[in-house]
């Protein structure tokens, strides 16, 4: 009589088919993990690069009310450079540049008589503000659309603990230093990476005139120098 070949019972042998199992599931879902979280870093990466180079676009609110106030005004004597489209274009452009740059090396483009394109090739960025004619064919010049697109991208999206103290120096300096300067509400602090230095300064949109502009060295965060854009 030949023996029987030995094979261990179904209760023995289904917790070892369990247990590998288990162990290749782990593994898997070990795999599936790390391979997500690679993909959702360099998604973050790419995000932030574009996010650092992207284009800034706003459209100020419009009222017509308060554009033909302005309009009488003008009329007036008041404000006569808001007649012309390169300044109106100048004061709406938030840059670090004194504004007679602006004034000087703008490019302007009138597809007609209501309508114009002012172009401006600044160190900081690339500006493109156009603006409209609302009140009447001969009025005032409005922005319509501002783009703004910096010439010295960030790194990352939000600041870090560098730049955020490069900001309180240079915010601490511009106090003690500039008694007589005010910061507007509509005021909003800039901090603009130059390679081997921070040029900090305060974005004022729809003004004509500059801000003190402070200039932080990122190795010993000293301030190189500083001055009133004009």
């Amino acid at each position: 009589m030949r023996p029987r070949k030995y094979s261990p019972p179904r209760s023995a042998s289904r917790p070892m088919r369990f247990a590998r199992r288990k162990v290749q599931f782990y593994n898997n879902s070990l795999y599936m993990r790390w391979t997500l979280a690679i993909a959702i870093l360099s998604l973050l990466a790419v995000s932030n690069t574009a996010h650092s180079t992207q284009t800034e676009i706003v459209t100020p609110r419009i009222d017509i009310e308060k554009l033909k106030e302005l309009q009488r005004s003008v009329d007036e004597g008041h404000q006569p450079w808001r007649l012309d489209p390169m300044m109106v274009a100048c004061s709406e452009m938030a840059f670090p540049e004194d504004t007679r740059t602006c004034w000087s090396e703008s490019s302007v483009e009138m597809p007609s008589r209501t309508q114009t394109v002012v172009t401006f090739h600044a160190s900081s960025g690339h500006y493109i503000v156009y603006l409209e004619r609302l009140v009447r064919p001969d009025g005032i010049w409005t922005a319509m659309r501002i783009e703004t697109t910096p010439a010295y991208p960030t790194s990352e999206p939000f600041p870090g603990p560098a730049e955020i103290k490069a900001m309180e120096i240079a915010e601490n300096h511009i106090a003690a230093n500039f008694k007589g300067f005010t910061v507007r509400r509509n005021d909003r602090p800039k901090l603009l990476d130059k390679g081997d230095y921070w040029l900090f300064y305060y974005a004022s949109q729809g003004m004509i005139g500059g801000s003190p502009t402070v200039e932080i060295d990122k190795q010993s965060f000293k301030v190189i120098r500083s001055y009133m854009t004009q």
